[in-house]
């Protein structure tokens, strides 16, 4: 399929009567769960792979999704102006997929974004990296627990492909100036201690599942936090519209990170930072900005003199570069600013559910200390101390238990 409407297999049920799925305030609906007649009528959901000039691991990705254990899922790959048409290579392996292509490369939330005017009939959208490999019974899981829990977006946990022992994420947080990170450690066993269902802040590109009332009424991703920080900026909007995030460990997903996307991966340190930065500007309350801003300025320039002096010139440059993009960019990005707060129903009383603790006092003090330790000792320092200010705020800016509602 070249182009036009993608529309998935009917479904077997249909909404309650006189339910409102329209409007940033349907997500709260107390009804949501009258979707489901029988817990084995399930809602429709459409699959979305954006790729660009995809490696030799698409396949496996896309036979994990025809080989889902869900009764009503359709996959569709839409491929972001690759040089070779990848038609013939899906069709060898997943015939039943769905492509779209696009003549010319316009990034992945541009074209993640064309299932809003292609796609009918789903109740639920799954978007995932094409290096990321489902579990046969993840997407149920997630559906289920979105259903359960009337969440707008649910991730699953994330585990490394070469040694499925070891996590990547489950869930993602941010800490008080939006910066955002995983709470796993490096190289961490899973031994299921991350496993309960719980709210996070945001859900990963890897795979999310995200409701698609939910996913138009907030206009999808934004093509301008690009490289890289579309999921975050995603998550946030959502969150203040109202919407529920969760992570749903039941549910696996292994992934390669050989995939995060050809937009991160051709951007520059510099362009990844304005877009992390940006997302801050458009999503954070007027008064967290008064306080965000300044404090993320300035802890910022301790961070870039750090990393100078320690002979990470490119990072330094690179972090002053990426507050130019942003606060040059404040203009452009006032349209987006205004469409977020405008779903904003999100107030103080908002539950602290997920609040954002990076690092207990045991995995600071090493931290924090070892840079000091090498520069009395006169020892070229590597690039921990170039992170120094960032730890600080996230061991001492992240303990004052703000409600999500702040940012």
């Amino acid at each position: 399929m070249d182009s036009g409407l993608v529309t998935p297999p009917e479904a077997e049920i249909e909404p309650a009567p006189g339910m409102d799925m329209s409007g940033s305030e349907s997500w709260f609906a107390d009804g949501f769960e009258d979707l489901l007649e029988e817990t084995a009528h399930r809602p429709p959901v459409v699959a979305v792979v954006v790729i660009r000039d995809a490696g030799e691991w698409l396949e496996e990705t896309l036979v994990a999704l025809d080989s889902l254990d869900y009764p009503d899922v359709t996959t569709l790959v839409i491929d972001d102006g690759s040089r070779y048409d990848p038609t013939p290579r899906i069709a060898e392996v997943a015939p039943r997929i769905f492509v779209k292509r696009r003549e010319s490369a316009s990034g992945f939330a541009t074209a993640a974004n064309e299932v809003i005017a292609s796609v009918e009939g789903a109740a639920f959208l799954l978007f995932c990296h094409g290096d990321a490999v489902l579990d046969r019974y993840a997407l149920k899981i997630m559906v289920d627990e979105a259903v359960r829990s009337n969440a707008g977006i649910v991730g699953p946990k994330v585990v490394r492909a070469s040694d499925r022992s070891h996590l990547l994420e489950v869930g993602m947080t941010v800490d008080r100036l939006g910066a955002p990170h995983t709470e796993i450690e490096p190289d961490e066993v899973d031994q299921e201690q991350h496993d309960a269902v719980r709210d996070v802040f945001f859900i990963s590109g890897v795979a999310m599942l995200v409701r698609s009332d939910l996913f138009a009424e907030i206009g999808g991703f934004d093509p301008d936090a690009a490289p890289g920080a579309e999921d975050v900026d995603f998550g946030w909007r959502a969150r203040i519209a109202g919407a529920r995030v969760m992570v749903a460990p039941d549910a696996v997903v292994a992934h390669s990170i050989s995939d995060n996307f050809r937009d991160s991966l051709d951007a520059n340190t510099a362009q990844l930072e304005g877009a992390r930065h940006r997302a801050m500007f458009t999503s954070a309350g007027a008064l967290s900005l008064l306080r965000m801003v300044p404090l993320a300025i300035g802890l910022s320039v301790v961070e870039a003199c750090l990393a100078f002096v320690t002979g990470h010139r490119g990072r330094a440059g690179a972090i002053l570069r990426g507050w130019w993009i942003a606060l040059t960019g404040i203009r452009s990005g006032r349209p987006a600013r205004l469409a977020a707060q405008s779903h904003r129903i999100a107030g103080s009383l908002m539950a602290r559910s997920g609040t954002s603790r990076v690092m207990g006092v045991r995995a600071s003090a090493g931290f924090l200390m070892e840079p000091f330790m090498q520069m009395i000792g006169c020892v070229k320092l590597p690039s921990e101390a170039a992170r120094l200010p960032t730890q600080l705020v996230r061991v001492f800016g992240s303990q004052s238990g703000l409600p999500y509602a702040f940012l």
